[in-house]
């Protein structure tokens, strides 16, 4: 899970892609000319009725599904190729069939086509698979015309203009349409895209064809749920409507926090049966409460949950004062948290959507980076286990070795584990309250909200995102997006043909580079200035001033050009020694076992400035976590404030993380950085041309052994 934010594009993608590059070249095979004059897209939108009645078990309110296509309002699809949408037979639109109408009091009424119109049919669609603050939700917008109102329209709305109503997308190509499929049988593998058993996990009872269906590289499935709509009347005595639909996942995240006074029963929390809380955060306080009680009511304590069948275990409790002269307090792992959600908020939607969409969060999966002196600056919110020693005092330092290690230095590569984290359910509450003043009731917004304190507490090491799944649209994660694989061990970038004219040609229809400042930055010379009091700026500063600095191309008069490196060398060494020398200051200035942020702000908590001086030592020693520029660059390498996009025709396949290069951009580029995939959209117009639009962001990838 490691490379969600960093991933091979899969090789059977790579394959077809380089074979369209390639087929625009030489002599045009059969398979080449088929390709050519099949890419006509079919797009179909099936609408679903949703039933279900709730049950209950011995832990929890459970709901039994059944999901009913609605065959006569699919849009689009084989549909648009027989009946109604041919002008002559049985039911052709020239032809004045009679059909009736029944009403709410079983009146029929007798109509007839004499408007010679054809069903509602589809002139647009757009899906987009987008960066929402690494959010990656999905949303899709469809247009229809319906030429025959006075027919078609009152069943449309009964179908289509319910803001829940949940929908499938599919846009196909026909086979045709890939070149390798003799090879692959135009199949993805299962290197990227999910192995049949894990698709079978996610979707009990899905089918063989199913399953082959989702690994098509020329068939996109949208899963989703209708949330707007707009209908407008044209001259022509028609009706145009547009219908905005949402990702499956994003439901989730809209959902309200707040909880109902019914009793809640629980598997792994242990709250007593016939309890009525009203609150989220009262439901995890009686539940640490229980565990005091089982375990003897001390008044200070820790509980493993060993119900949860994982042998990392952690979900867990912590009770009592964790200084001497502090108020008992009470923290649960971050794991037990999101555990709660997953079985008081997310089942709520599991009506509306129709699925039983979980979190996906656990240490296996969900690691984060690892920083050997790393604090909370705020241990009152949130604390890291093992890494709690304030110099005078250890948070929690009465639980000896009871107390679960954040992170484990001893590997080769060291690591630390985002579960681990605990939260004050002060914390907790005091989010919630916030959320209720301002009316922002959301799992999204109460996930974000921790995940902001975790980042202030972090000093930016950890920036936790509730995401979708690249693979699977139904699964939610909630990741670490600072948490990409070590630089020196980014899988190959996949070199995207761009130019007609090279050897392996091109897929590119529209491209674009685009190089930008942060916004309170004028010029490229202030970036470079290596300014300490903007952290975004002096962040990227080391990695920019590197790459400008490695190579330099001069011309002579006749337009030859010479790459030197050797002109650069003492500029180089002077940035490496820079960064040295930084990273030396921000150490000292924060494990100093004097005068160093830790140690003050051990000695007196309660003062803000010590703590504002902790965070600012912190974000500091975050820029500068290692003794070099390359150890930092493998440890943690800023986006570089460039993106690219490009067009290309319509294909499924890419990830989201995805790492691609270019090799039309100047070698300062190529050689130096990386490109990673933001976003993904499709497009499909009413000609039947399928379009993928694809944004990347710039990392950078120096060759320090130049």
């Amino acid at each position: 899970m490691s490379d969600i934010f960093y991933s091979q594009v899969d090789a059977n993608l790579q394959k077809e892609l380089l074979a369209r590059a390639a087929a625009g070249k030489g002599n045009r095979r059969t398979e080449h000319i088929n390709y050519m004059v099949s890419k006509i897209a079919n797009v179909a939108i099936t609408p679903y009725d949703v039933t279900y009645v709730t049950g209950s078990s011995d832990s929890k309110d459970e709901f039994v599904f059944t999901k009913t296509p609605l065959p006569y309002a699919i849009l689009g699809g084989a549909g648009v190729r027989q009946g109604e949408y041919l002008p002559t037979g049985e039911h052709g639109f020239v032809t004045d069939r009679i059909y009736s109408i029944k009403d709410i009091n079983d009146k029929t009424d007798q109509r007839t086509n004499t408007s010679k119109r054809i069903p509602p049919y589809l002139t647009g669609l757009e899906v987009s698979i987008g960066d929402d603050s690494m959010g990656m939700m999905q949303t899709a917008t469809a247009n229809v015309t319906i030429p025959n109102p006075g027919r078609d329209l009152d069943y449309f709305e009964s179908v289509y203009l319910r803001p829940g109503r949940n929908v499938k997308i599919l846009i196909e190509h026909p086979n045709t349409a890939i070149l390798t499929k003799s090879e692959t049988e135009g199949y993805l593998t299962s290197e990227s895209i999910a192995s049949t058993e894990k698709l079978e996990t996610l979707y009990p009872g899905i089918t063989a064809e199913q399953i082959k269906q989702y690994r098509k590289m020329n068939a996109f499935v949208f899963d989703g749920v209708i949330i707007s709509f707009t209908l407008g009347y044209q001259t022509d005595a028609s009706v145009a409507a547009s219908l905005t639909m949402r990702g499956t996942t994003q439901v989730y995240t809209d959902l309200s926090m707040a909880m109902s006074d019914a009793s809640k029963k629980t598997n792994n929390s242990g709250s007593a049966e016939g309890i009525a809380v009203t609150t989220f955060h009262a439901e995890i306080e009686k539940v640490i409460e229980n565990k005091r009680i089982e375990l003897g009511s001390k008044t200070s304590g820790i509980y493993i949950d060993d119900d949860v069948k994982s042998p990392l275990r952690d979900v867990s409790y912590i009770w009592g004062a964790p200084k001497s002269d502090l108020p008992s307090m009470k923290y649960i792992t971050l794991k037990a948290l999101i555990n709660f959600v997953n079985e008081f908020i997310l089942p709520k939607a599991a009506a509306v959507v129709g699925n039983d969409v979980k979190i996906v969060f656990d240490r296996e999966l969900n690691t984060c980076k690892y920083y050997e002196n790393l604090v909370s600056a705020d241990p009152l919110a949130v604390f890291f286990p093992g890494q709690d020693d304030y110099r005078s005092f250890t948070w929690y330092g009465n639980l000896g070795s009871k107390k679960p290690k954040f992170s484990n230095p001893d590997n080769k590569n060291p690591e630390s584990y985002c579960t681990l984290i605990y939260i004050s359910t002060t914390t907790i509450e005091e989010i919630i309250t916030a959320m209720a003043k301002a009316e922002t009731y959301t799992l999204a917004e109460f996930l974000q909200r921790i995940s902001a304190t975790i980042y202030y507490a972090s000093g930016g090491a950890y920036d936790l995102k509730l995401i979708t799944h690249p693979d699977f649209q139904n699964t939610l994660l909630y990741y670490d997006s600072n948490n990409v694989k070590s630089f020196s061990n980014v899988p190959k970038a996949f070199n995207v043909p761009m130019f007609a004219n090279n050897e392996i040609g091109t897929i590119v229809k529209e491209f674009q580079f685009n190089g930008k400042l942060p916004s309170d930055a004028s010029n490229l010379a202030y970036v470079l200035n290596q300014d300490p009091g903007n952290i975004s700026e002096s962040e990227i500063a080391p990695f920019l001033s590197y790459m400008y600095s490695a190579t330099q191309t001069q011309r002579d008069e006749f337009g030859n050009d010479t790459v030197s490196h050797a002109q650069s060398t003492e500029t180089l060494k002077k940035i490496d020694q820079s960064y040295i020398d930084n990273n030396a200051k921000y150490l000292r200035d924060l494990i100093h076992s004097t005068s160093g942020s830790i140690a003050i702000y051990g000695k007196a908590m309660d003062q803000s400035k010590n703590q504002t001086a902790l965070h600012t030592s912190l974000q500091k020693y975050i820029q500068y976590p290692k003794s070099s520029l390359e150890d930092s660059v493998n440890l943690k390498a800023p986006v570089i404030p460039f993106d690219a996009s490009f067009t290309i025709e319509g294909v499924n396949g890419f990830r989201y993380g995805d790492v691609l290069e270019f090799s039309g951009l100047p070698k300062r580029y190529t050689n130096n950085t990386v490109f990673c995939i933001i976003g993904i959209n499709h497009s499909v117009s009413s000609t039947g041309e399928w379009n993928t639009g694809i944004q990347c962001i710039m990392r950078p990838r120096i060759d320090f052994t130049k």
